[in-house]
This record gives C-alpha cells, structure tokens and sequence, in this order.
C-alpha cells in the first residue's frame, strides 16, 4: 500500500481474508511449482541407452526413453554379495527372585500398582496369594510378592 510505513502495511496485512479463487490459485501455483521441481531430467546424449527386450517407450519424445514400472523393484545384480545384518550377542535372562515379600494392602492400592512397584506381573501375585478374583482386595490383606 502506497504511503504507508512498512510496519503499517504489514499490519494491515493480518486482517486480510482470502479469498476461495485466491486460495485456488495459490494451490495450483503450489502444485505447479511442485511438479517443476520434481521432474525428472533425461540423460546426457552422450550416454548410450541400453534398451532390453519387451521394453515400451513413451511416445513422440524425441529420444527413446524407457517407462519404468514403479512398483517392481530393479533387477539385483548377481555379482554383488549379500549383506545380512549381524545378529546380537546373546542376553543373559534375569535370575528369578528367591526370596519373598509381604505387602500390606492400603487404601487406593491396586494389584497392577502394587505389582509395577515390585516388577511382577499382577497375576503372579494373584496366584501366589490364591485369589479368586484379583478385582478383588481388601485393605490390610497381607500378600507375598
């Protein structure tokens, strides 16, 4: 905008709306630009086309220029190795506990919480305590873990 300060015209700016044609537009800039920048650049003359059997080309283009399928994969060249991924030492698994503990059951206690707490499972618990229904629990219950 003529004859204001740079500051001004950028406020100004901000309670602009744009219009549907105006956002239409822009998007087919957008993907205008897109499509220039993606686009892919034939080779130099000077390399020779090996061209194989079986192979179409696209048609009126001045030099033959093969249509590569993009859904199968090229061809491997046999002569290079086979690179397998090295599998990892292995893991020594944890020693089981050989000792147990007693819990007492307080209020807002859960058996999940109180298994997070000690590193077991919730039906660990339940099995070495024999209960029913792990749902189940009173406060002052005493449990092993």
């Amino acid at each position: 905008m003529p004859g204001l300060h740079p500051i001004e015209w950028l406020d100004s700016m901000k309670t602009l709306t744009f219009s549907p044609f105006g956002y239409l537009l822009g998007c087919l800039l957008t993907l205008a630009l897109t499509g220039l920048a993606c686009q892919q650049f034939s080779r130099p003359a000077s390399q020779p086309v090996v061209i194989q059997e079986g192979t179409r080309f696209a048609q009126g283009s001045p030099t033959p220029t093969p249509i590569l399928n993009p859904l199968i994969p090229p061809t491997r060249d046999p002569n290079l190795p086979y690179f397998t991924p090295t599998p990892d030492a292995p893991h020594p698994l944890p020693t089981p506990r050989s000792t147990t503990d007693e819990y007492t059951i307080q209020a807002g206690d859960t058996l999940n919480k109180i298994a997070a707490a000690f590193g077991v499972s919730y039906q660990m618990i339940a099995e070495a305590n024999q209960l029913e229904n792990p749902n189940l629990i009173d406060v002052g219950q005493i449990l092993l873990i």
